[in-house]
């Protein structure tokens, strides 16, 4: 696209208006993580509801996302908004990355004291070199200029304020996996039940 069309005024209008936002935005969460303060509201979330709102939040798009879940329901504490975008984010780029027929699979289970999402497709996949130096960089896409932004560099940052982590595996042509891990907790009225029994 940028060979294409770099002679077209449009076009550079369009991409430094794009650069121009993710600066605000990166600043923006810069600033909000350096003060500790995010403009968030934390609560508790189970995560199998939010992933299934999530997933049909993006079933209008092929291949349609399936999700796999235990018959465990981790709950973790986040602001929902911005985990919801995070999910919906990724799950995005993984169907974006996929053809028609392809599968997009989301995967729920616990694992210990962590809630273990994957978000796996059979995409075009990644090479491990761009995948460590390039993924996830500001302004860095597998999408091209149309997919320009901050929305992995965002998101990493966001699971990792909660004390977790992305961990990314890909083959090309094959697919890729993105592994969200987060801190469990224990719903408030679950401690209330174990503190009755212990009593």
């Amino acid at each position: 696209n940028a060979k294409k069309h770099r002679q077209n005024p449009a076009f550079i209008d369009d991409v430094i208006h794009t650069i121009q936002n993710s600066v605000v935005r990166m600043t923006r969460l810069m600033e909000q993580m350096r003060s500790g303060e995010r403009g968030v509201s934390p609560s508790d979330i189970e995560l199998s509801g939010l992933l299934s709102r999530v997933i049909t939040q993006r079933s209008g798009q092929q291949p349609v996302p399936i999700l796999e879940s235990t018959d465990s329901d981790p709950v973790v504490h986040a602001d929902r908004q911005q985990l919801t975008t995070v999910f919906g984010h990724i799950i995005q780029n993984a169907q974006e990355a996929t053809n028609d027929n392809g599968r997009v699979i989301v995967r729920l289970a616990t694992n210990s004291n962590q809630a273990i999402i994957e978000i796996e497709d059979t995409g075009s996949g990644m090479n491990t070199d761009f995948i460590r130096n390039n993924l996830f960089k500001p302004f860095n896409s597998t999408k091209g200029l149309t997919g320009m932004g901050i929305g992995l560099f965002e998101s990493r940052e966001f699971i990792r304020s909660l004390g977790g982590e992305i961990i990314v595996k890909s083959t090309p042509g094959v697919g890729t996996q993105f592994s969200i891990k987060l801190p469990c907790i224990i719903p408030s009225f679950d401690q209330s039940e174990y503190a009755a029994i212990e009593d």
